[in-house]
């Protein structure tokens, strides 16, 4: 159990917290903070309307999940000691943990999951399905909520377990993950990540798993993160974080895990024992709280960014910082600090506003930045702070040069398929002859065009054709054949008795052979091909177009 001088706790959600907005430099950041006189737990944000939950814990006082307002929503009958809470993003669907009292072990029908939904609690999970719980995850689109259930005493309780439909499941064992400590879910595929805080590397695998659907998978081993402490996942880019404590001679620090692929992005020097961490829905900048060694003079809340590491609430503004949430709509932070019996929640507004035709570009160096090509960011996105870290893209058939607050239509003979894939020229062989259209049209047989980019197809000149569709060229006319038109889909035969050597040249019809020469075959393409008379060479021509043999008369005309 909790040592006998544990507190209880509460949890309290904040409408609309005060964060004493003021005009700020891009990237500068200004601190408010909201005492209260119990110490807070646990701190998480529904972005869907940016009200804050805070847990509170409150020495001989049990209060509830209540607004600023005061209307209570989960009272500490319903959840003694309430210590973690998650908001189904999708639904607004409230999840609290309940530890009980921390005078005595739990009954084995005490509640220590309940759901806050449209104003109505429900237990999920009593004590003897998960007996201490340490953190608890919703994945969106299911509503199914895990726990990861703790029982440093007995290590054969301990398990992850999923709640789906009032049915509660064990997803992890306490041989596949002794001493689970935190969880997250990616909201995309489902996979969910525990850590597993052995106590010596011959205890387990893995300090990391992976769990999808009844496969189990190490994910992360003891020497890659000695006694994890926080679990999240990007789940735009399926990166995830983990804050590592370290064990003897292991060092602490915080990774990010890609793959295979396990990269320290803060090291023990830089964040001194971390422990909670949170990650931004949109820019995918990471907040950790570190802890420090002492008092306070380490201690510290970092955003990290790639490479890039930034103070932004030092032990000074933030004695001991436990929890951190943040805003994907105003940009945010929110720290629980202190300690029982008193805390604050710490409110750090990174004045992340641009004008329009820009976005705030947490790549380093921070600030803001003019909206790529092909998207936009109008005044009144910027005036009500949406599209904050990433210009909306253009519509479909539309496009904008970098740093535009709006996007014009593609005009003729360009096209476009995707928003934001701005407005590729009609290829070679085809046109479009109107704005804003999202594909272009073959030019038909008899026509063509060579070039990209344009409003219509060309007939096809005299001397040549195009015989099907979708042509980027016109052919010549072949030797023996002739085209007097334009726009044909083919060229016609030379008659009996004249021939053509010019082909696409040849816009008129074929030239008669030479006197003293005849020819009884269509498409001649040569002179050489009209054959010389010999004696009565008229007579024989006239009885070979007659159809008249050798020997017989051809009939006068």
């Amino acid at each position: 159990m909790w040592p006998a001088a544990s507190i209880l706790c509460c949890v309290l959600a904040l409408v609309g917290l005060p964060l004493g907005r003021a005009q700020h430099n891009a990237g500068d950041a200004y601190v408010s903070h909201h005492g209260h006189s119990n110490s807070a737990s646990d701190v998480v944000i529904d972005q869907r309307t940016n009200v804050v939950y805070v847990a509170y814990l409150v020495e001989g006082v049990f209060e509830g999940v209540t607004p600023l307002n005061s209307m209570q929503v989960v009272s500490d009958e319903q959840c003694p000691r309430a210590d973690r809470v998650a908001v189904n993003p999708d639904t607004g669907a409230v999840y609290v943990t309940c530890t009980g009292s921390p005078y005595g072990e739990l009954s084995p029908s005490d509640s220590v999951l309940v759901a806050w939904i449209d104003g109505n609690v429900t237990t999920l999970a009593t004590a003897a399905q998960c007996y201490i719980p340490y953190d608890v995850a919703v994945h969106p689109a299911t509503g199914t909520v895990y726990v990861a259930c703790n029982d440093r005493w007995d290590m054969s309780r301990s398990r992850v377990i999923a709640i789906r439909d009032g049915v509660v499941s064990t997803v992890a064992s306490a041989a596949q993950c002794p001493f689970p400590r935190s969880v997250a879910v990616h909201s995309s595929t489902g996979v969910v990540y525990a850590t597993c805080a052995l106590p010596r590397p011959s205890d387990g695998p893995a300090t990391i798993i992976s769990i999808q659907g009844d496969n189990v998978e190490a994910f992360v081993a003891w020497e890659q993160c000695p006694d994890p402490k926080a679990v999240e996942v990007d789940s735009r880019t399926g990166v995830v974080y983990a804050t590592c404590e370290g064990y003897y001679t292991y060092t602490s620090g915080v990774i990010s895990i890609k793959g295979s692929s396990v990269t320290i992005i803060a090291s023990e020097a830089q964040c001194v024992e971390p422990a909670n961490l949170a990650i931004h829905p949109i820019s995918g900048e990471v907040y950790v709280v570190c802890l420090g060694r002492g008092e306070t003079p380490n201690a510290a809340v970092l955003a990290i960014n790639g490479r890039s590491l930034t103070t932004l609430i030092s032990g000074d503004q933030c004695i001991y910082p436990s929890r951190v949430a943040v805003s994907s709509s105003t940009g945010a932070v929110y720290v629980n600090c202190g300690r029982w019996p008193t805390s604050s929640v710490t409110a750090v507004n990174i004045d992340r506003r641009c004008n329009a035709n820009a976005f705030f570009s947490t790549v380093a160096p921070a600030g803001c930045s003019a909206c790529p090509a092909d998207t936009f960011r109008n005044s009144s996105m910027a005036a009500a702070n949406e599209y904050q870290f990433a210009c909306a893209a253009c519509p479909v058939a539309s496009f904008a040069p970098a740093g535009s607050s709006e996007c014009s239509p593609c005009p003729s003979g360009f096209f476009g398929t995707v928003a934001g894939g701005g407005c590729p020229p009609c290829a070679p062989g085809s046109y479009s002859a109107n704005p804003t259209q999202t594909s272009c049209f073959a030019c038909n047989p008899g026509q063509y065009q060579q070039a990209g980019g344009q409003t219509a197809c060309v007939d096809s000149a005299e001397g040549h054709f195009v015989p099907s569709s979708n042509s980027s060229a016109q052919l010549p006319c072949s030797p023996g054949t002739f085209n007097p038109l334009t726009g044909q889909t083919s060229c016609a035969e030379c008659p009996v008795g004249t021939f053509s050597s010019l082909g696409a040249q040849s816009a008129y019809p074929c030239t008669p052979c030479s006197a003293g020469r005849f020819s009884n075959v269509t498409a001649l393409g040569d002179i050489s091909g009209c054959q010389v008379r010999g004696p009565g060479g008229i007579c024989r021509w006239l009885r070979m177009r007659s159809g008249a043999g050798e020997g017989h008369r051809a009939s006068a005309s």
